[in-house]
């Protein structure tokens, strides 16, 4: 920046005495300078610096704690870490009594006063440049101008080690400089320093080349000084300088002045006429801001962004929730930039969610009329001619004009400015849709505030020290106000005047009662977060208030279109329209392509509601239709992806209706999108005595867990599925809860447990006579044997599931069997057979599209092949198995596919390839927590060591195989574990160690019929004799 506004005349001391008579003074408008008694203190650059001019921006005034380290380290420290730079910034400061910068509420307070901070007076003397301006004194008004920029030495700021101040600050008062520098050109051309102003005026063009009041004054002094051909030349640069960089034509002011100029209008040589004395309303209509305001750190930056675009929307519309602290912001942040508004704020509450009547556009504009000076007699009684009036009125000022709660696009139209520098701040919960589409406001969202936000909003309210103490309970304090601002603005105002009371109590007394009772201030039911819920759900047709109410009886975080529609009762055509109702006035929230949710404190309101205005046969109907929606849907789901899926029979309601999904993407991505619904949809059903349709829910859910290993759901799913099943006495179900049950704990190598619940099923199954029952235990119960190497007993239950299987069950059943047999008689060294088997059910997985289960067929006949050394098959099929997997987010069989694909590189000599895929597996499995597969993974990553040189690691990969294998009871994976560290400990030459481990592992490998690890072992031991 060149310091051309120094070069004015009548500049004043440089370091004038500070006007409240105080011996310490500031200097911000360049490199920052303290001056103590006429002595300069040296203040150290750096983190010191940056904290008192961020105290100085704000004179006399407490800056927060938060705001300071924002400000001063970008947000990245703690409070210990500002104490001890404002220690430091003390004694820089000679202040040992801590009488200049001290500590108050949550923050710092510089105890100077503002007229002893150079930026402080800079503004106040634009201000009484103003009022000679208004009184008609141009001489008083050029003087006070240049007194004020004279107080620039620079860059504001300079040096100031502080990206977040360099970034949001300095910008702004390099704005007001730039201001005040046009108000004073205006001024000396007003007082005939025409001549005197041209060098001046092409410096400033030159290093604002698209400010275009600076190329008007240019043309104008050099027309004024008898140059018209060098004010066209100026006027030629200006438009090719603007058209080439920014591709847009000079504006109209420019263009007109061009053309006054080219004319030789006589005009242009007179100065402006000076103002008659008029009295001048500056209304300053802002309510108080609320004390101890916090967070909202992004829309503020939004806001001041406003403040830095060239050419700003005349119209900003904060729109969000009720208590979500649209006003709060607003008036914060006007209350912040006020002085960028010198010709006043204008405020109305627009009433748009009150019981009071709603403001009518003619009274808004009456009152803002008389606000601005208009005698009341004036103002004209029609709307159109007053609005027209008021635009006039303001044209040429800047003003702030905040409409409050503004219910509709209409009431607010004929209060928006016409333009020019006036902004109109418009706050409402409805989106308001028509003033962006129209009048081209810009949107600011406010929602639920962050946890971290939610946090410093408490403390700031209650003390650090009261919520440090309980962290816990202010976590939970928070998330029960639903990170409201409102409803946490009540809580802290009701533990301010408990004291005594601790947090945790205060979390009981929301938890155990009524939550929307609590949040609210005693005596003041305008404070309440029902009543702000209330005026905005009063306002709505009764058709969307119905589906708001029974939208409180989803127990799911976020529901779809298709299942509120199932909750109206009604097609999803006609659902649409009402959700976008409620989206419009806050009380639903978007999340994604037909996707909604509710705040957990409108999910109370909702229910609340629903109490009181529904009738119960309506509820239950309601949720009977939600039940019967979501089975039917799962079913179509569970049997489109999963072949030995086994659910329960549909109610008559919803097998009415038939369902289906045309592949196994979009059925998965249907189940990874619901999955949580169909959790809460369970427990919420087995809570209230619904338990078959908590069973069938269930049901349909026990294969997409299990492969997907959500461990979690899938526990709390499946306890709650035994528990309904056991109170309706309905065996069926109870066998399957058990099956599910054992194979959960199965998968987590807890082998006692699932034999449990197994030997249960089997038992229940006899007992009632169901055979298929049967069938598939035996076929489940094989699974732990396998895993244990007790390959006898493994193919002894696989024949007996395949024995008992039902004629009339689906033939993808008989395949799930099928490829087990096939995997145990390959562990057997019956490759043949097991190939057989596989390539059976790989057929018929593939002719009946069941491609999960395909997919796990076709990575067990690749694994097969390799031992009939068809390796380029095995890797097509399974490249292609890890390709499904991956699609359709397989998790339970992904990583054993990858290793197996490994092994199949490994054994082409394709090591770089196999080391690619170890790391994606093991990954998986410490994501899943699927501790089966944690063994083997380890086993193949030992293997990827050995056949990459690393005998080392591969001698503690296979050491660490063999441990986990012991403690989780895989019998086979112990035997590949011990002849692999005997091929480590060959090639470190350890001779001795690698027969006793050969040894052993060939006794075992005998012992328990694994004849393909037999074989496998005798061949290390003759590599070793």
């Amino acid at each position: 920046m060149t310091d051309t506004a120094s070069r004015s005349r009548n500049e004043p001391d440089a370091t004038p005495t500070p006007a409240s008579g105080g011996d310490t003074g500031f200097r911000l408008l360049g490199p920052l300078e303290v001056t103590h008694h006429g002595e300069v203190l040296e203040v150290p650059p750096g983190r010191q610096q940056a904290l008192l001019a961020a105290l100085l921006l704000r004179p006399g005034e407490i800056v927060s704690a938060p705001t300071l380290i924002e400000q001063v380290w970008g947000g990245d420290a703690d409070r210990t870490v500002l104490n001890v730079c404002v220690m430091r910034l003390r004694r820089s400061l000679k202040d040992p009594n801590r009488e200049l910068v001290r500590a108050e509420g949550n923050g710092y307070r510089i105890a100077a006063a503002p007229d002893t901070v150079d930026l402080h007076r800079f503004r106040k003397l634009c201000e009484r440049a103003g009022t000679a301006r208004d009184r008609g004194d141009p001489a008083a008004e050029r003087d006070a101008l240049h007194q004020a920029l004279a107080l620039w030495r620079g860059d504001a700021l300079s040096g100031i080690a502080s990206s977040v101040l360099q970034a949001e600050v300095v910008p702004i008062l390099e704005e007001e400089r730039l201001a005040a520098t046009e108000r004073r050109v205006d001024a000396d051309l007003d007082g005939e320093a025409h001549a005197e102003v041209i060098g001046e005026l092409r410096q400033l063009v030159a290093d604002h080349p698209f400010r275009e009041r600076f190329w008007c004054q240019l043309l104008l002094a050099l027309y004024r000084s008898g140059r018209q051909s060098e004010a066209l030349d100026a006027y030629r640069t200006a438009r090719e300088r603007l058209a080439d960089e920014l591709g847009i034509e000079p504006s109209q002011e420019l263009r007109e002045l061009h053309h006054r100029i080219l004319t030789s209008d006589p005009t242009l040589l007179t100065p402006r006429p000076a103002e008659p004395s008029v009295p001048r309303v500056v209304p300053a209509q802002l309510p108080p801001a609320t004390a101890g305001f916090s967070g909202r750190r992004d829309q503020l930056r939004q806001l001041d962004r406003l403040l830095d675009d060239t050419e700003p929307a005349p119209t900003t519309l904060i729109t969000g929730p009720p208590g979500a602290g649209k006003t709060t912001l607003a008036v914060h942040w006007a209350g912040r930039h006020r002085d960028r508004w010198p010709d006043g704020q204008l405020y109305i509450d627009l009433r748009g969610y009150g019981p009071e009547p709603l403001v009518q556009p003619i009274e808004a504009l009456a009152y803002f009329l008389r606000a601005i000076g208009l005698p009341t007699d004036q103002v004209p009684p029609q709307q159109a001619e007053a609005s027209a009036l008021f635009r006039s009125r303001i044209a040429g000022r800047r003003l702030l004009i905040v409409l409050d709660n503004a219910a509709t696009v209409d009431q607010v139209r004929p209060l928006l400015p016409g333009g020019g520098d006036c902004l109109a701040i418009v706050t409402s919960r409805d989106r308001l849709t028509g003033l962006v589409a129209k009048e081209g406001a810009r949107v600011l969202s406010v929602d639920v505030m962050a946890d971290a936000e939610a946090q410093t909003l408490l403390s700031d309210a209650v003390g650090d020290a009261r919520l440090a103490a309980e962290p816990d309970a202010a976590a939970a304090l928070a998330r029960l106000c639903g990170n409201l601002p409102l409803a946490l603005r009540i809580t802290a105002a009701d533990l301010i005047n408990h004291p005594q009371r601790s947090l945790t109590r205060h979390v009981d007394r929301l938890r155990t009662g009524n939550r929307l009772d609590a949040l609210q201030v005693a005596d003041d039911d305008g404070t309440a977060v029902r009543a702000a819920f209330r005026s905005s759900y009063a306002r709505l047709p009764e058709p969307v208030r119905r589906l708001f109410r029974l939208l409180g009886l989803f127990p799911g975080s976020e529901i779809g279109l298709e299942s509120a529609a199932s909750l109206a009762g009604v097609e999803a055509a006609a659902t649409e329209p009402l959700l976008d109702r409620l989206i419009s006035a806050h009380l639903v929230t978007p999340r994604g392509a037909e996707r909604f949710a509710l705040h957990d404190l409108l999910r109370l309101f909702a229910q609340e509601l629903g109490q009181e205005e529904d009738a119960d046969a309506e509820r239950e109907a309601a949720t009977r239709r939600l039940y019967d929606h979501y089975s039917r849907v799962a079913v179509a789901a569970a049997n489109r992806m999963y072949s030995f899926v086994v659910t329960l029979p549909l109610s008559e309601e919803a097998a009415r209706i038939p369902v289906s999904f045309d592949d196994d993407t979009t059925a998965s991505a249907w189940f990874d999108t619901e999955h949580p619904n169909l959790v809460a949809l369970v427990r919420y059903a087995a809570d209230r005595g619904d338990h078959l349709d908590a069973c069938r829910l269930a049901a349909t859910m026990q294969s997409y867990l299990h492969s997907k290993m959500h461990a979690v759901d899938w526990l709390n799913v499946a306890r709650a599925y035994l528990f309904a099943a056991r109170q309706i006495v309905d065996f069926r179900a109870q066998i399957l809860a058990h099956l599910s049950l054992a194979n959960l704990h199965r998968s987590r190598a807890q082998r006692n447990a699932a034999i449990k619940h197994f030997e249960q099923a089997l038992a229940l199954s006899r007992h009632s006579g169901w055979v298929d029952g049967q069938s598939i235990t035996h076929n489940n119960l094989s699974g732990v044997y396998d895993y244990e190497g007790k390959l006898r007993l493994t193919v002894h239950h696989l024949h007996q599931a395949l024995e008992l299987r039902s004629p009339t069950r689906d033939i993808t059943s008989k395949a799930v069997v099928l490829s087990n047999l096939g995997r145990a008689l390959l562990r057997l060294g019956h490759v043949e057979d097991a190939v057989d088997h596989l390539e059976r059910a790989t057929n018929i997985h593939q002719r009946r599209g069941a491609r999960v289960s395909e997919s796990r067929s076709r990575a067990s006949l690749g694994e097969a092949l390799c031992e009939l050394g068809q390796h380029h098959r095995a890797l097509a099929l399974l490249n292609h198995a890890v390709a499904v997997q991956r699609e359709l987010d397989d998790r339970m069989f992904l990583p054993n596919t990858l290793c197996r694909l490994a092994n199949a590189h490994l054994d082409v000599g394709q090591t770089d390839l196999a080391a690619e895929l170890v790391p994606t597996a093991m990954a998986l499995v410490r994501e899943t927590g699927h501790r089966r597969s944690e063994a083997w993974v380890t086993y193949v990553t030992a293997r990827v060591h050995e056949h990459t040189g690393c005998p080392d690691a591969a001698l503690d990969g296979y050491a660490q195989a063999l441990r986990l294998s012991r403690e989780r009871g895989n019998g086979y994976l112990q035997v590949q574990a011990m002849i692999g560290m005997s091929s480590a400990h060959h090639q470190l030459g350890q001779r001795e160690s690698a027969r006793r481990c050969i040894d052993k592992a060939l006794a075992r490998a005998r012992r328990f019929e694994y004849a393909l690890l037999e074989r496998q072992a005798e061949a290390v031991r003759v590599a070793l004799s």
